[in-house]
Order: structure tokens, then C-alpha cells, then sequence
């Protein structure tokens, strides 16, 4: 199997307690199971030398890891999930609102255990999910790996098969403990699954001011600015009517 010599985009690893990182790295890559004595976490962004057969076309929001055997766990709705935190800054001050955003995604079991000690922390989050979008806004690559590398580790993956609210057996990345743990290590792995297989330039700040909510590019060129029709058609009206001004 060869390997591309353009640049390598950047991916999720896990960095191995025991046995060799590079060799855990690789088998990651290719999708080979992990020699016995290589543990999974906790995960890193990193940029690999080389880049492997296909392994960078990531074409979906999507984190394949190899101690999952095979299964895929979904990280769209993470990625949204760290999306609403942000841009809930003014509204998300009460454990009854907290509880609110979690069932409004689907997450009423969470919703349900939730409590102040879960506020603060997911508070807490939101402040440093911030600050991930923010250099993403300034073009800064670097220190979105950097912030987001600094949350993988403080919040590992603990992957589980989960099944809730009448739906099918599927992959959670954490189960049990606090909320806040699991909101946090959705949210940073969904944000890390967008860098990796997208871009860190698909995570934005709207560009309508005076907002400043983040939004998630999923346009097929890039070309998103704002955060939701009714900001773009704002720009665009103050936009135009200073053209006419200035005519």
C-alpha cells in the first residue's frame, strides 16, 4: 500500500499507555485492531507524516477508531451539541434551562439526571468551546489543535454500547457518571471529528455583527458566514444600503 506525498491532513490518534504510541498510531490508520498492550486513550489530534491509502477522505462527520472493533460512532450530533452550547451563553443559566437543551436534543435521560454541579461545569465548557471557535474564526489551526488537545485530555473517551429513548443498540463515547462528562467528551470529540476530517476553517463565528454565534460549515465550498438566513440577510441589507450611501 503506498501513500500520498501531499501535505498530511490532520486526524485523531490514540496516544498508547503501554507498548508503542507509533504503533497504535499506525494500526489506527490502516484499521487493523491494536496489538494487545496498546490502550486507546486518551486521544490527541495529530499530523501524520504520511497519509495512507484513502484514510484522509473524510467526506462525513464520522471518527472510525480501532477500539471500537469495527463499529462507527456518529459524531454529527455531538458536533451541534457543542454548537448550541456556544451560542446558548445568555439563556443557559438555570439547571431547568440545562435540562431544556438536553432533551431538545434527544437527551432526556441526561436531561433527567442533570444537576447544578452539571451547570457549572457544562458552563465552564462553553467558555473553552468558545475559545475553539474563536481561533477557528482567526485562521489560527494551531491553536485550535492545541485547545481542543487540551480538552481530549482532560475529558478521555470511554466508549459503551448504549440504548435509550426507544431506540436501537448504539455507540455512546461515555455512559454513567456526571452530565457534564459526557456532554464534554461529546462535544470535544465532535468538534475533533470537524478538524480532522473537514478543516479547522469549517468551525466559524458569524460575521454579522453584532452576533457572535458559532456555526458549523458544512457547505460543499466553504462558503458559509453566518450562523443562521436571518443574520445573512441582515449583512446583506447594511451591506447593500452602505453601497447606496456611498454611490
Amino acid at each position: 500500500m503506498g501513500y500520498a506525498p501531499r501535505p498530511s491532513p490532520l486526524t485523531v490518534s490514540p496516544d498508547g499507555v503501554r507498548g508503542s504510541p507509533a504503533c497504535a498510531r499506525l494500526c489506527h490508520m490502516l484499521r487493523w485492531p491494536t496489538p494487545a498492550g496498546v490502550l486507546a486513550h486518551p486521544m490527541r489530534i495529530y499530523r501524520p507524516r504520511k497519509t495512507y491509502g484513502t484514510f484522509s477522505n473524510h467526506v462525513i462527520l464520522k471518527v472510525r477508531s480501532h477500539f471500537l472493533q469495527g463499529l462507527t460512532v456518529d459524531l454529527t450530533s455531538y458536533a451541534e451539541l457543542a454548537v448550541l452550547l456556544v451560542n446558548r451563553k445568555y439563556e443557559l443559566r438555570s439547571l431547568e434551562a440545562l435540562r431544556d437543551l438536553l432533551a431538545e436534543t434527544g437527551r432526556t435521560e441526561a436531561a433527567a439526571r442533570a444537576t447544578r454541579r452539571d451547570l457549572d461545569a457544562i458552563c465552564e465548557l462553553r467558555e473553552e468551546l468558545t475559545g475553539v471557535f474563536e481561533s477557528a474564526s482567526q485562521g489560527d489551526e494551531a491553536d485550535v489543535v492545541e485547545r481542543l488537545n487540551g480538552l481530549l485530555v482532560r475529558h478521555p473517551v470511554h466508549p459503551q454500547i448504549s440504548g435509550h429513548d426507544g431506540q436501537s443498540w448504539h455507540m455512546h463515547l461515555t455512559e454513567g457518571g456526571r452530565v457534564a462528562d459526557t456532554v464534554a467528551v461529546g462535544s470535544v470529540m465532535g468538534l475533533a471529528s470537524v478538524v480532522t476530517g473537514l478543516g479547522a476553517d469549517r468551525l466559524g463565528i458569524c460575521q454579522a455583527p453584532p452576533c457572535r454565534n458559532a456555526y458549523l460549515d458544512t457547505s460543499s465550498n466553504k462558503s458559509r458566514r453566518y450562523c443562521s438566513e436571518r443574520c445573512a440577510s441582515r449583512a446583506n441589507v447594511a451591506a447593500y444600503r452602505a453601497r447606496k450611501r456611498n454611490a
